[in-house]
């Protein structure tokens, strides 16, 4: 007998419609087709199927704790059914009910080993706890059973990156962009891990290919908003991150990256607003505290500043960033036996570029233990300047009863540092790594902390070569009476080069009125050539190409009568000789090893010989200038 077309609908042909409504969008009428096979009391054959896809429905609906219900229904008509107990799972974490989570995972793997969802899920859920091997683990599962599943691959190499296994992730990302060119989380991801491995112009590529695929995918915006900033184009940061905040005004993340560029631009109060925008949106986030803490210090509004560090170090003790930012507070305002400690996390900062890197050697870092008849490494740190400026714990750390003192150091450095007294040996880095015999090893600017030190020692103890001396007398011979070194440009690479560098020799120009001076360039690197090429009117002995390393500048230094330089390593230089030097400082951006005075004593550090000469207003050098020619022709 054929039914008629009236016949009330059985219950697969109901579970198939709401099936079809619920592909359709419809989901509240989906699940209200299933209502007589939910409402049945005794269970059916398509009862159990018709539960999960009701718990689907409900938590579409915004109804989880009925989504539960359901799922948990269904398992009890079928406890071996693995979708249940993988959109449990999901819901558990969601609901960020971890345990129940991966209990729920690992039940619907235990009833279908082949599930790739549940696979891929658990993946992530052992992710986010940081269990980054066994995450690894399950999104590898997943990718045999579905090798082009291009979101496993993104996640897998996310794990990988986590690892620092920088080959792998990158291949893993690669392979999510070849199962989806249009993956905008890949190209961010590769994006930053190109940025990792300092790879900037490759990374842009990816960022800028991400925004092109997702217009409005936030993190693209962001991340390469910030990657600009890394590569000081500011001007075109500002408007990508302003506009990721279009897409996402409640973000604090992009509110601390754009204070953080408005930072690098010196738009301290509007820095301020940003940072502060985003503590308004998470009063906790220690990322916007410490850009908080720098506009604040910057525009001298130093117990603010030092509060807002404290604060963000209060919820975050091992925040790198913010244990830096605070230490170099406190050692500018000479309060070193806290500071000392905290400006270990110098070695703690994510930049590689401000980190120096330990030697391979054997033996441990020296953690303030005895040293009496001990051999001691001395490793640099990146900086020319900070083996300069403490160079003078030299004699303290003899005075500790060191047997023998290995200096290790690049080539700039060797002959200047092999006349120091206490020195047993000077090598370069691979010499030092090579010998391998010491007891212990130990950066210098590490030593005061160490040492307990509450008072700076002296700043002299160098001594130029008497050779060198007189083998630079003769170039120097037959200028005016009065002769100044100038050094005009730091590193180019220096974080903070746009601060502290003059636009050109020119800048300086004002210095020629004055009378029967001579000026010697001491300038290397970029800046160089300019004295060869000075104008008629800016007459100079131009002596960059001439110095080999920095016991020639030393020898040099030590014939002249002042010297007048930016914030860079010769100003430390003439510190430990004990020569009159003249820094020039920027307005802002104020690196803690000198005060913050527009005139007069530059540093604790060197306090007899070194003055200050601060600009008045950010990247504007004239007023400095000028303060400099008028002491001059009083001098």
């Amino acid at each position: 007998m054929t039914p008629s077309s009236d016949a009330p609908p059985n219950d697969a042909q109901r579970f198939q419609a709401a099936v079809l409504l619920f592909s359709n969008r419809r989901v509240a009428d989906a699940l209200s087709i299933l209502q007589p096979i939910l409402q049945q009391s005794e269970p059916s054959p398509t009862r159990a199927s018709a539960l999960n896809l009701a718990g689907v429905c409900a938590l579409n609906l915004g109804h989880p704790t009925d989504a539960e219900q359901f799922w948990r229904r269904a398992l009890e008509d079928k406890p071996d059914y693995a979708e249940p107990h993988c959109n449990l799972g999901s819901l558990f974490r969601r609901l960020e009910r971890m345990p129940e989570a991966e209990a729920s995972f690992r039940a619907a793997l235990a009833c279908r080993a082949d599930y790739v969802d549940a696979h891929y899920n658990l993946g992530l859920l052992l992710h986010h706890a940081g269990r980054l091997g066994e995450a690894e683990a399950a999104y590898r599962s997943a990718l045999t059973l579905s090798p082009k599943l291009a979101t496993a691959h993104n996640n897998l190499g996310a794990v990988l990156h986590a690892q620092r296994r920088l080959d792998e992730a990158q291949a893993a990302f690669v392979e999510a962009l070849a199962g989806n060119p249009e993956y905008g989380d890949a190209y961010v991801n590769l994006g930053k891990l190109l940025i990792d491995r300092e790879r900037l112009q490759e990374a842009e590529v990816m960022l800028r290919a991400a925004v092109v695929a997702q217009p409005e995918h936030v993190p693209a915006h962001h991340h390469l908003g910030s990657l600009l900033a890394l590569l000081k184009r500011f001007d075109e940061a500002e408007p990508v991150l302003r506009h990721a905040l279009t897409l996402a005004p409640q973000t604090p993340e992009i509110h601390t990256s754009l204070a953080s560029t408005l930072i690098e631009t010196d738009r301290y109060l509007d820095a301020e607003a940003a940072s502060r925008t985003a503590l308004a949106f998470r009063d906790d986030d220690v990322n916007a505290l410490h850009t908080l803490g720098i506009a604040l210090n910057r525009q001298g509004r130093t117990g603010e500043a030092e509060a807002v560090w404290r604060r963000a170090l209060e919820i975050q003790p091992a925040h790198a960033a913010a244990k830096f930012g605070l230490a170099t507070l406190l050692l500018q305002t000479q309060r070193y036996e806290e500071g000392w400690p905290l400006y270990e996390a110098r070695h703690e900062r994510g930049d590689a570029q401000k980190r120096a890197s330990a030697p391979d050697v054997s033996c441990p870092r020296w953690q303030g233990e005895s040293l009496h008849g001990k051999s001691l490494l001395i490793w640099r740190e990146q900086g020319f300047g900070d083996a300069l400026q403490f160079g003078r714990y030299i004699a303290s750390l003899r005075a500790q009863g060191v047997a023998h003192l290995t200096f290790a150091c690049p080539p700039p450095l060797s002959r200047l540092f092999a006349s120091v007294h206490g020195i047993d040996a000077v090598v370069d880095t691979h010499a030092a790594v090579a010998q391998r015999q010491y007891d212990y090893w130990t950066f210098l600017p590490s030593v005061p902390g160490l040492l307990h030190d509450k008072a700076l020692p002296p700043a002299q103890f160098l001594t130029p070569d008497a050779g060198l001396v007189d083998r630079w007398r003769s170039r120097l011979a037959g200028l005016a009476a009065r002769k100044i070194g100038l050094v005009w440009k730091g590193n180019a690479k220096h974080v903070n080069d746009h601060h502290r560098s003059l636009p050109s020799l020119e800048t300086l120009a004002p210095l020629w009125g004055t009378a029967d001076t001579s000026f010697v360039s001491l300038q290397k690197g970029a800046g160089e050539d300019e004295a060869n090429f000075a104008p008629a009117d800016q007459p100079i002995l131009p002596l960059g190409a001439e110095l080999t390393d920095f016991a020639d500048t030393a020898a040099v230094i030590a014939q002249l009568d002042l010297v007048i330089c930016v914030d860079t390593a010769v100003a430390h230089l003439a510190g430990a000789l004990g020569k009159a030097c003249w820094v020039m400082l920027p307005a802002t951006d104020n690196e803690w090893r000198w005060t913050r005075a527009q005139t007069g004593p530059a540093s604790p550090w060197y306090a007899d010989n070194v003055r200050a000469f601060r600009q008045t207003e950010p990247g504007n050098w004239a007023q400095a200038v000028q303060a400099m020619r008028a002491a001059l022709e009083m001098r």
